[in-house]
């Protein structure tokens, strides 16, 4: 039938309008409703999501309409709001593999995405074409071929947990590289593939006995780090407070420390090592640890001093091999070594080894018994004394001469062989009898006892007693007062005739961080009163407290309970005493463990005791 021209311009419209339907279902990228500045659309036609795993929609040209959001099938897909503020993002969330559509309304307008929801990427290793169990086992120097493929197609990129236990190449040979311990081996998505974040697949390489003979020694968090340290046994650990350690490492039983630091020192360092409950250390029990060190300068540099404290002995390393020795009694940390003098607040002339590397190898833990140092005999003669020790050379650290007026002490002081006796801070004039005691080195040796001898008279004749207080960390000299203070405190003190002075000259700063100490000559366990008379006369007082320790730094009798606040003027304060071990009274400046009594500035206090 012949076509009319009107019937050819109705085929020709009829033309144009599928091919606009066609090009509108199969448009790529944004899906739109609408045209010009206002169009409705969504950034993406389609997208796909793993169960359990989200995308988010982004709708934009709905004007100030807010966006309504629809799932076909939310037993496959949901959608919400990612935000209740703004409605322009939806969260789509896969729930089961399969097909649905999401449908944004703003406006009377609409727009469709359509949704595919996967099974989530998994990843499998195998070994000759079977699935690996979760862990497996290697000799030193073994090899296990493993490979490995994702659901998806993507590349896979090997890595190891610890190069030092176990290598992985990047077409997964394994490599074992110490005698023994554990490393994981994982595959996950490498490269550009690598758009699925935690997803992989790891077996464990158990080499030897599983004990991790090698690996990177972690720099615990904790200040002073003992305490990270016990919570991984078997497991070297350090502390250091000031980034002066480039590389540690435990490998085959010798751990590497190396300082790069450029000039710095080694203070505030230290090296720990808890043991396993299969290594049958003993707490309480008494041991004798032995190690090697190597100590090794870095070129251009050298050292003065190689001062390190282990379990609280104090120990010079020597450049190169040596082998050392140290006593202690076992709590959890069974090697703890600390960089520096006291392990704390040496004096800066005894820290300044700096680059160098220490290795420590060997070390051992020997059950040992307390050995009794034997009494030294001794005379005195015009004050001078000469002492026959019969202990082990090393094993006597110092000699305390003790004088007595029948069986009541009067006062001690430290002597060495030949050595005049200091008799300046015995308060009694007159003339006593010296009793000697050898004190250990270390916790090895129990001090010994109290030794006399016939010709063993002193005589005291002071007219006045006065000396300037020691400067004491520890427990001070029997009958003798001293102090401690923090380095930016300025301090002096002095005792004389019964009367501690003590003058605080730092105007701008404060009393906090120092303490006055007394150890009295009474027995350990006796129990009595004392008087103590504070007198200030300080340019500002402010909120001014004491802490009084009566049994000083005894476990067994330490007790701060006891804060009083001071008045410009005399003040008196009474005490009961249970005498202990360590020093009988100990006077903190501030409340013991608080930071508060800081505003006391410049001032002198004077301090006397009276007993009963």
């Amino acid at each position: 039938m012949k076509q009319t021209k009107f019937g050819k311009l109705y085929a020709l419209i009829v033309a144009v309008l599928a091919m606009c339907m066609v090009f509108a279902l199969t448009a790529c990228g944004d899906k739109e409703e609408g045209s010009g500045s206002k169009t409705f659309k969504v950034n993406t036609s389609t997208g796909v999501v793993d169960v359990g795993k989200n995308i988010t929609l982004m709708a934009s040209g709905n004007g100030n309409d807010a966006v309504m959001w629809t799932s076909s099938n939310e037993g496959v897909a949901t959608v919400k709001l990612a935000s209740a503020a703004v409605t322009t993002a939806a969260r789509v969330t896969g729930v089961s593999v399969g097909t649905a559509t999401i449908t944004a309304t703003a406006g009377g307008k609409t727009v469709t995405v359509l949704i595919t929801v996967t099974y989530p990427e998994t990843i499998t290793i195998t070994k000759d074409g079977t699935q690996v169990p979760a862990s497996i086992q290697l000799s030193q120097n073994g090899t296990v071929q493993l490979a490995a493929i994702s659901t998806k197609g993507h590349n896979i990129a090997w890595e190891s947990s610890s190069d030092l236990i176990a290598t992985v190449s990047s077409t997964g040979l394994v490599t074992a590289k110490a005698s023994s311990g554990t490393a994981v081996i994982s595959a996950k998505c490498g490269g550009a593939d690598n758009t699925s974040g935690d997803i992989k697949a790891s077996v464990t390489v158990t080499i030897g006995s599983g004990v991790d003979a090698a690996y990177t020694v972690e720099r615990t968090s904790l200040t002073g780090g003992e305490g990270e340290a016990n919570e991984h046994p078997g497991k070297w650990m350090y502390w250091n407070e000031y980034d002066n350690v480039t590389t540690a490492a435990y490998s085959e039983g010798t751990v590497t420390l190396d300082f790069n630091n450029n000039g710095a020192n080694w203070y505030n360092l230290q090296l720990f090592y808890t043991p396993r409950a299969d290594e049958g250390l003993t707490a309480g029990q008494l041991y004798k640890v032995e190690f090697d060190a190597n100590l090794e300068y870095h070129a251009g540099f050298e050292a003065a001093n190689g001062h390190v404290t282990v379990n609280g002995n104090q120990i010079v390393l020597t450049a190169g091999n040596g082998h050392y020795t140290a006593y202690y009694f076992h709590n959890k940390t069974a090697f703890l070594m600390g960089f520096g003098w006291e392990n704390g607040n040496p004096p800066k002339d005894l820290i300044d080894v700096t680059d160098a590397t220490v290795k420590i190898s060997n070390v051992t833990w020997t059950p040992h018994t307390q050995q009794t140092l034997g009494a030294p005999s001794f005379s005195i003669a015009n004050n001078e004394i000469t002492i026959n020790d019969v202990n082990p050379a090393g094993t006597v650290k110092q000699s305390v001469v003790t004088l007595y007026d029948g069986e009541t002490p009067v006062g001690s002081t430290v002597v060495k062989n030949g050595q005049k006796i200091d008799v300046t801070r015995i308060t009694t004039n007159g003339t006593f009898q010296g009793k000697l005691k050898a004190i250990g080195t270390s916790v090895a040796y129990l001090d010994s006892p109290e030794a006399t001898s016939a010709n063993s008279t002193v005589v005291v004749e002071n007219e006045e007693i006065s000396y300037a207080l020691d400067v004491n960390t520890g427990v001070v000299s029997a009958g003798t007062w001293g102090y401690w203070t923090s380095s930016w405190v300025v301090f002096s003190g002095n005792y004389t005739n019964g009367v501690v002075t003590a003058t605080f000259s730092n105007n701008a700063g404060n009393w906090y961080d120092t303490q006055l100490k007394y150890k009295s000559l009474h027995a350990t366990g006796d129990t009595y009163k004392l008087t103590i008379t504070i007198t200030v006369d300080a340019e500002n007082i402010g909120e001014g407290k004491v802490s009084i320790g009566a049994g000083g730094y005894d476990p067994n009798n330490y007790h701060y309970n006891q804060v009083h606040n001071l008045h410009v003027g005399e003040n008196i304060i009474e005490v009961d005493v249970e005498e202990g071990a360590a020093n009988t009274l100990q006077i903190t400046f501030g409340v013991a463990g608080e930071n508060n009594a800081q505003c006391i500035q410049a001032g002198t206090i004077t301090v006397s005791v009276m007993e009963g």
